[in-house]
């Protein structure tokens, strides 16, 4: 992967403000790099990949048509981005997005150990040296989404950890706010298109947008999201809350690292959907 202009891929992303072909997107891609990508690049590929990869954007079916749609997870990064009083919230949305990713996630926890371990040795790594880490182009990728979410800084041409903060999950009348929210916003997007009202979402997707409107970035804080959704799920004020079950094939393998992400667990049950009334 190579990302070294984040502000190309997430100014593409926030200008996607309706479902769009490869070719459209492509469009979009060259007028935000300024022209600096040309028409038929790799690096048009590389950059939807990205974007689907980190779940900010779905690719479906549209009369017979590939098309690309901006995530409720995209929106929310996007809605924050766009806003110069909120870039602390874009931050922390971004570090939750890259971090927790299945694909992102394991390559910054290497990168961001190296520099850490190298800064307690009292001897800070060059963006030059980490670079024979990692193949490819990899560590230009995570050097400028690195310092695109706030997680690193380079400081007389060393790298150096940023201090980051998140927001307490414990909070129940927030988490139950955020939990409508996204949810909510699954179901307008599917009223905007062309696919009828949707009132079936999938948990994991509820998690990963309110995990990173608070900031979490640590594998075990989806089980804290799951705490508290079954706890909200016994309250008074999670009677509306409904979740469903789903047919063994649509799940992954149990031995599967992706079969934990998309269940929920609730009282001895695998759930997999919900629906608010």
């Amino acid at each position: 992967m190579q990302i070294d202009h984040p502000d190309w891929l997430f100014g593409t992303l926030c200008a996607m403000h309706s479902s769009v072909t490869f070719d459209e997107f492509e469009k979009l891609l060259i007028k935000e790099s300024h022209r600096n990508i040309d028409r038929g690049s790799k690096s048009v590929e590389m950059h939807l990949y990205m974007l689907t990869t980190l779940k900010l954007v779905d690719a479906r079916e549209e009369g017979g048509v590939r098309k690309y749609l901006r995530t409720p997870l995209g929106s929310r990064l996007c809605s924050s981005r766009t806003d110069p009083s909120r870039e602390d919230d874009y931050r922390k949305c971004l570090r939750s997005v890259l971090m927790l990713s299945n694909t992102t996630g394991p390559f910054f926890r290497r990168f961001l150990s190296i520099i850490d371990r190298r800064l307690k040795e009292r001897n800070p790594i060059s963006l030059l040296e980490i670079k024979r880490l990692f193949k490819g182009e990899t560590a230009r990728t995570l050097y400028s989404l690195g310092k695109e979410a706030g997680l690193i800084a380079e400081r007389n041409g060393l790298l150096i950890l940023q201090p980051t903060r998140h927001d307490d999950i414990k909070d129940f009348q927030k988490f139950r706010q955020e939990v409508e929210k996204a949810y909510e916003a699954f179901v307008e997007r599917e009223i905007a298109g062309t696919h009828l009202r949707t009132i079936y979402v999938e948990i994991s997707k509820v998690r990963d947008i309110v995990l990173s409107v608070f900031g979490l970035t640590e594998l075990k804080d989806s089980e804290k999201f799951d705490e508290m959704l079954r706890k909200l799920l016994d309250s008074e004020e999670g009677r509306n809350i409904h979740v469903y079950g789903a047919a063994p094939q649509w799940l992954p393998e149990r031995k599967s690292p992706a079969f934990e992400e998309t269940v929920f667990r609730y009282k001895d049950k695998i759930y997999v959907f919900m629906s608010i009334s």
